[in-house]
């Protein structure tokens, strides 16, 4: 499935999210699902990818995040890159 732009994912956060420091921590959670999902850990980096979705709140949002799911297969690590989680967690994904 196409990838969907996690610009729009990271604004969601940056706006809602009080502090730049907890915007990382919704960032590093995110990125970490997505390495977990690219491992064939698929449930534990849904879960924590949903979690972090249900946190967010879906109104207004439920089109863009459903896709966001849908099109994790395949996707993984240009999601988990694409959000600048910290640099510690994306050398996780650089590796893979």
């Amino acid at each position: 499935m196409k990838p969907e732009s996690l610009e729009k994912l990271r604004k969601i956060i940056e706006a809602e999210v009080p502090t730049p420091r907890r915007q990382m921590v919704y960032k590093d959670h995110f990125a970490v699902g997505c390495f977990l999902y690219a491992q064939g850990h698929k449930a534990a980096g849904e879960k924590m990818i949903r979690e972090l979705l249900n946190e967010l709140g879906y109104e207004g949002r439920k089109a863009y995040f459903h896709s966001l799911l849908a099109s994790l297969t395949g996707n993984e690590e240009a999601y988990a890159l694409e959000i600048q989680a910290h640099a510690e967690i994306n050398s996780l994904v650089w590796a893979l």
